[in-house]
């Protein structure tokens, strides 16, 4: 026992180390790059005239220093073409540049100032302007030049942990990279359902996640005269630079005190560690971290975790982190009517085009309600009145299939414009794409090209249809999981990093933000009352309906001809994953070999299909046992006479078909021999 709390303190600390290794006295210098954002190959602009909003995060509520943008722009121009291009900061023009005949790279920096400290992001316009030439009569749409600003280009600025005094502001200065720490001991069934709700927010808003034990006080309280055992070395992790940039802890307050008296004796005293929790609040302030760090202690639930991340949790000061009741949800743009484009990251909707203009948007279907289904996409359009007397073009494209293509006749006025949505379309997670074309004037001696505003005004919206049907595809689970979901997992899993770090990762991509998460312990008798995700290893009562049992052997999936397309068999670390029903109630079963899940599994984002295999890379293979007749699971060789049947299935119908026949053709021949001659 005593070796034992010996190896679980070295592992810990070893985990541990890395993570809380910054120095409390020194700043935090932080960057967002456009990479960061979700643009890897960055920004381009080129034509006539193109603009470019780009929102970076900033911490709200947390005073920051040398806050300064760093533009870092590739160029290119064709022969005698001449260009332009201009920086906006916060809609204020910061830097204007011309730019150079051929290919070029240069850096821009520019400071930025906070005049709102409740602003959680600073907005960045990047406006591009290009002609071939001052002479009028010639065609200025020739392909030209462009500029991109790259994916390196970044805001950086620097924080001090020691300003930061609220819960709120702990939260908003987490950072990109979060490491949440567990009790040593354990969680509970609550605790287990609070760290999954917090991390999967966490993944939702574009951060990594880390999920490590806290160093227990018990094993730091060992013999200290305990021989010396060999251990195997911890698994390496990131580097402090690498990983954190905030820390939260959820244990009880015993564990985590024990914990700050264990950092105090490492650090010889020489660091301030405190936990400021404002009289027995379940949500405190962890001091002395060096990066931005929030205890979660006794009573906190998966509810509660909503405090840190709903509309209302601005409002709340230092006093109020005791939370003692369920706070009502914040009013929510989505209804049964419709899905608002404004849900889907319009903003104001506003472009100015001389020639193109394009709106991205992102439906993701965890934000259907529960019921509905999305069936059309309805666009109010402001085109805004041209220069010439030509219609104006929009095309609509979802997931780069083009939908609609219309022309605009009507000139400025707002144009109302309908688009069904195929069933088969839409996935996880949809591009939405609205392009709008004119005929820009110039050449034979016309005025130059003007630039003027067209808007997509704040009634467009996806439009819903009720849908009863059951979840044929893994996306499809979201809706039915809108009004509550279940963690079904073992009592080991409970004290599993893994499991927790599993489970977060996919209530990320399948539960909607707002949808309540219970957790139930999956003994065989316990069911769940809402649709539900099954770890590895759990049960449920009977056995829930799946599409394939692998519970037979050997496991491969092959083609109709026969070929081996993915051999799954003894294959370390596999899990499988299948759409279930369990009395009627949907959900996601997940399975191993061996009951046991990888430390290392990545975000699996499941999709289409009903079945599908995933490892440590990530999914491997999903498909359709219903729909997709191009493939078939096989399990060890016992399919027998149903694979023999269905492999065959088509020459035994005909088979069948010509013996009836032959029946029937006799049957008729012996009835005319048969019958009595007439008189």
């Amino acid at each position: 026992m005593r070796h034992a709390l010996i190896a679980a303190l070295f592992t810990a600390t070893a985990l541990v180390a890395p993570a809380l290794a910054a120095d409390p006295a020194k700043p935090d210098t932080r960057s967002v790059t456009l990479r960061d954002l979700g643009y890897p190959d960055g920004v381009t602009l080129s034509g006539i005239s193109a603009r470019q909003d780009i929102f970076f995060p900033l911490p709200a509520w947390v005073p920051t220093d040398n806050l300064q943008l760093d533009m870092k722009l590739d160029t290119a121009l064709a022969e005698g073409q001449r260009a332009s291009v201009q920086l906006l900061l916060d809609d204020q023009p910061r830097w204007a540049g011309a730019l150079k005949p051929g290919s070029h790279a240069q850096s821009v920096t520019t400071s930025l100032k906070r005049i709102d400290l409740r602003q959680g992001f600073t907005k960045a316009t990047i406006a591009w302007g290009a002609q071939w030439t001052d002479n009028r009569c010639v065609d200025q749409r020739l392909p030209g030049g462009f500029a991109t600003l790259s994916p390196d280009s970044a805001v950086t600025y620097s924080i001090d942990p020691a300003k930061i005094d609220s819960v709120r502001a702990a939260w908003s200065a987490l950072g990109p990279r979060v490491s949440i720490f567990v009790s040593a001991e354990g969680l509970n069934a609550t605790q287990f359902q609070a760290v999954t709700r917090l991390a999967a927010t966490l993944i939702r808003e574009g951060r990594r996640v880390h999920i490590i034990r806290i160093p227990s006080g018990k094993a730091a309280a060992a013999d200290p005269n305990a021989p010396k055992i060999d251990l195997p070395p911890p698994p390496p992790l990131p580097t402090q630079a690498e990983m954190d940039t905030g820390s939260v802890f959820v244990a009880s307050r015993a564990e985590i005190e024990s914990f700050i008296g264990f950092m105090k004796s490492k650090a010889g005293g020489q660091a301030n560690y405190a936990l400021d929790t404002y009289g027995g609040a379940d949500i405190g302030l962890l001091k002395g971290m060096g990066v931005p760090s929030i205890a979660l202690l006794d009573g906190i639930d998966g509810e509660k975790v909503r405090f840190l991340t709903d509309g209302w949790s601005p409002l709340a000061d230092m006093t109020a982190n005791a939370i003692n009741a369920a706070k009502p949800q914040p009013a929510s743009l989505i209804g049964n009517d419709g899905i608002p484009f404004a849900a889907l990251g319009l903003g104001q909707g506003v472009q100015e085009l001389v020639d193109r203009a394009e709106w991205p948007l992102r439906l993701d279907y965890a934000q259907v309600p529960q019921g509905q289904r999305p069936a059309a996409l309805e666009i109010e359009l402001a085109p805004g009145s041209t220069m010439g007397d030509k219609p104006q073009l929009l095309h609509v494209f979802v997931n780069n299939t083009l939908l609609r293509s219309v022309s605009l006749p009507d000139g400025g006025k707002v144009q109302r414009i309908s688009v069904p949505l195929p069933d088969g379309l839409l996935g996880r997670s949809n591009a939405i794409r609205i392009v709008l074309q004119r005929q820009a004037s110039g050449g034979d001696c016309r005025e130059a090209p003007l630039a003027s505003p067209a808007q997509i005004l704040p009634g467009s919206r996806v439009t819903l249809t009720p849908d009863s049907t059951k979840p044929a595809d893994f996306y499809a689970l979201s809706p039915s999981m809108a009004k509550g979901a279940t963690l079904v997992v073992t009592p080991d899993q409970l004290k599993d990093v893994a499991a927790v770090n599993l489970a977060a990762r996919i209530v990320a991509d399948l539960v909607p933000a707002q949808a309540p998460l219970s957790v139930i312990v999956g003994d065989g008798k316990a069911t769940p009352a809402t649709p539900f995700i099954q770890l590895p290893g759990a049960s449920l009562p009977g056995k829930p309906d799946l599409p394939v049992r692998l519970d037979g052997g050997a496991v491969s999936v092959k083609d109709r001809s026969g070929q081996t397309l993915l051999d799954v068999t003894g294959t370390h670390g596999l899990m499988t994953a299948q759409l279930a029903s369990h009395d009627g109630t949907p959900g996601l079963s997940l399975a191993t070999s061996d009951g046991r899940i990888s430390p290392l599994m990545p975000r699996l984002a499941f999709d289409k299909g009903n079945v599908a295999f995933a490892d440590d890379t990530g999914v491997l293979m999903a498909f359709d046992t219903v729909r997709d007749r191009a493939v078939r699971v096989v399990v060890a060789d016992d399919a027998g006479w149903a694979d023999w049947l269905d492999r065959f299935r088509i020459v035994l119908v005909l088979g069948a078909w010509g013996l009836l026949t032959l029946v029937g053709v006799g049957a008729l021949r012996r009835w005319y021999r048969n019958r009595a001659p007439k008189a």
